[in-house]
């Protein structure tokens, strides 16, 4: 039997928590009769019968309970909605970075090596800004007269998108702004765009049908704004002004709604939430009811402003692709509607009812309207702060050191790093790297009790930035707080939170001689199925230290259809394989930090790009859902030939139960399927139009 998920096994009965959202940590673990419980749950989660606990550690069964408590609740708050995906600079991420350190003075490391504090900080360039007022302003003639008293922050503002200049020209509607000749269609191919300024709506033409050569009902590249910034560039315009799509702005309204409610919730359990019964988590407590207060009431503000039809962040599309940029602007939609109208008697409604119905461009030159207009941009520096603290050696090696380190950052609340093209919401990163960071604190936990009298020192290290290009952990071994030449080995840990199938992939295992030998013996107890992989060189902090000559291994679980998104959250994470991993870990750093000779380095050459999961052996149905995992199991598309096409679903079908498990929403559904092999043979429930029907399924790999 697969090993449970055992967060998920104990929410399921009831017995630790309520919502992947509570603060676990901040409740007492159960004791008295819940022990027996607890012994149960640790048992399968390890995948052994309660009576073979003698195989395990002493206390083990209740030693991993406990375990996925802390990691559940770490877990919940560092990618809690509160923090905001930890985006670089932000208040999320410096909240994240006191909790970690707190974690790390909890057990009792040193965390006084920056004058006398755990943070090393430095600057890297920050968000762009926009410089003077008057110096970013948008205005148009309509005829010859003035049209309009626009207002910077509310009817328009220019983005990081493009570049800072001044420009002037005739004003033209350009559609998506798309240039596909593959799907023979051009929104420039009516007019000629040179020294124009064009008006371009965002995402893409039929969004809600599946058959759309745009990808279907998927985004395709034609709809990031880089790609529209950079397509009205080439063609030599002027300036390009993006505007909501309507869809965009009709969804946006439905979100805000739901994300008031959300937060209006979360603030109500929180002031519900019992008194804390340490210090430290009574301090949190009062952090996240502070944050969640601000939420609820920006939210409140935000509607009270029409909110739907949002203008995105000077910032929030991403910096210039390159020296071509232009003049790039965001305006609302009653400004490009009311300049459209003006310009050819149409509305902007019309037209872009028009695009979608005959998939092909209305774009059309504004007789009469003229704009001009300038930008300023500034580059900022934001400072910014990895987390350090050291469990100090003992004997004759204490002055050699093993670095075990996980980027604390993510993504924000999108934009250029978001793989979810224009969407502009909380990232949560629970599996990147809110993972990596918990488990990192499990393994301290652990290699924290009853350590030997010869060992090396072991430094801890939550990086930041890691994201914008590995600047975290770049800082430090260009500026080491303890000699590179005494390091012996740096441990990463990345995206560890979705193992599947006891998938494990090692990177690494090439920098050393005894990498190999050692993972295989220490494995023997956890039966991982290890995937080596021998380049130290990659995309993530392990890199950084194989680059000055440190050997690395990089633990990591896979890529994923999350990764990178709004749905990377809490309720997909695999709890009991952290702590499986975690203890494999621990075990890896311990032999490290304890074997009398250091690791010898070995040059491999080339890096390794990630992998994504290969789910070897798991189910799979061919079909296509919809990205939130709180929406029914709609299914948007049927592959032909597949599984679910062949047994006689059809899109638009939702999927209700499996195998008599009812399904609400996605989560649930790729729950269930987690838990199904290729070849079987599953029961689904589903409903088609108004009725209930039911087929059985042979599961594709």
């Amino acid at each position: 039997m697969d090993p449970l998920h055992i967060g998920k096994f104990m929410h399921s009965t009831g017995l630790l928590w309520t919502s992947a959202r509570l603060d676990i940590s901040s409740r007492a673990v159960m004791r008295g009769v819940w022990h027996f419980c607890l012994l149960v749950l640790a048992c399968l989660a390890l995948g052994v019968s309660p009576t073979q606990t003698t195989r395990l550690r002493a206390d083990d069964a209740a030693n991993l309970a406990a375990a996925a408590a802390r990691v559940s609740g770490d877990l919940s708050f560092l990618a809690s909605d509160e923090l905001a995906g930890r985006g670089v600079g932000s208040e999320g991420i410096a909240q994240a970075g006191e909790f970690i350190a707190k974690r790390f003075s909890e057990l009792g490391f040193k965390t006084d090596a920056f004058d006398g504090k755990p943070f090393q900080s430095f600057g890297i360039g920050g968000p762009v800004v926009l410089g003077p007022a008057e110096q970013n302003r948008l205005s148009f003639n309509v005829n010859g007269q003035a049209w309009g008293s626009l207002k910077l922050g509310t009817d328009f503002t220019p983005m990081a998108l493009g570049r800072s200049g001044k420009f002037n020209g005739q004003v033209a509607f350009a559609g998506y702004g798309i240039t596909a000749k593959d799907f023979d269609y051009d929104d420039y191919a009516s007019f000629d765009p040179t020294g124009k300024v064009v008006i371009v709506l965002r995402k893409e033409p039929q969004q809600t049908n599946a058959s759309s050569v745009f990808n279907g009902l998927d985004n395709s590249e034609h709809a990031f704004f880089g790609t529209k910034e950079t397509n009205a560039a080439s063609h030599k315009a002027a300036a390009v002004i993006m505007v909501n799509d309507a869809l965009t702005v009709s969804a946006a309204i439905a979100k805000l709604d739901e994300d008031l409610t959300k937060a209006q919730q979360r603030l109500d359990e929180l002031k519900q939430t019992a008194k804390p019964s340490s210090p430290a988590d009574a301090e949190r407590l009062e952090t996240r009811l502070r944050i969640a207060t601000q939420q609820v009431e920006a939210l409140n503000q935000k509607k009270a402003a029409g909110g739907g039809d949002a203008l995105v962040a000077v910032d929030g599309a991403g910096k210039a692709m390159s020296d071509q940029s232009i003049p790039t602007f965001y305006c609302t939609r009653e400004l490009a509607n009311g300049l459209i109208m003006a310009g050819c008697g149409q509305s902007l409604a019309e037209l872009e009812e028009a695009i979608d119905r005959d998939g092909k461009p209305h774009s059309v030159l504004l007789t009469g309207v003229e704009a001009s207009g300038e930008v300023a941009l500034t580059t900022t520096n934001t400072q910014v702060r990895n987390v350090i603290a050291v469990m100090p050696g003992a004997g004759a090696l204490a002055e050699e050191y093993v670095v075990v380190g996980a980027h604390y950052d993510h993504v924000g609340m999108g934009g250029a790093g978001s793989l979810a093209p224009g969407t502009i919401a909380v990232h949560n990163g629970a599996d990147d790297n809110g993972s990596g960071t918990v488990t990192m604190l499990e393994v301290a936990r652990q290699l924290s009790e009853n350590p030997s009298a010869n060992r090396r020192s072991v430094i801890f290290m939550a990086f930041t930035a890691e994201e914008s290009g590995l600047l975290g952990s770049a800082h430090y071994v260009r500026n080491p707080r303890w000699p590179l030449e005494k390091t012996v080995a740096m441990v990463n840990l990345d995206m560890v939170g979705r193992l599947l199938n006891d998938e494990l992939t090692v990177y690494g295992t090439g920098t050393a001689v005894e990498f190999p030998g050692l993972l295989d013996r220490l494995n023997e107890q956890y039966k991982f199925r290890i995937v080596k992989v021998p380049q130290g060189r990659g995309a993530s902090d392990h890199a950084s230290f194989y680059n000055v000559k440190v050997p690395v291994f990089h633990f990591f679980t896979g890529l994923h259809n999350e990764y990178h998104r709004p749905s990377d959250d809490v309720e997909l994470i695999n709890i009991s394989g952290i702590v499986r991993i975690s203890r494999l870990v621990a075990d890896v750093t311990r032999e490290i930090a304890e074997s009398t000779s250091r690791p010898q380095l070995l040059d491999v050459k080339g890096s390794a790009a990630p992998r994504s999961q290969t789910g070897a052996g798991r189910a799979t149905l061919g079909v296509r859902l919809d990205r939130n995992l709180e929406a029914p199991a709609r299914l948007s598309e049927v592959i032909e030939g597949g599984p679910g096409a062949t047994a006689g679903l059809q899109s638009g079908d939702t999927i209700v139960s499996i195998n008599g498990t009812a399904v609400d929403n996605i989560g649930q559904f790729r729950n269930e399927m987690n838990k199904l092999k290729s070849g079987q043979t599953a029961t689904f429930g589903f409903k088609r139009e108004n009725e209930m029907k039911t087929v059985d399924v042979k599961l594709g790999e």
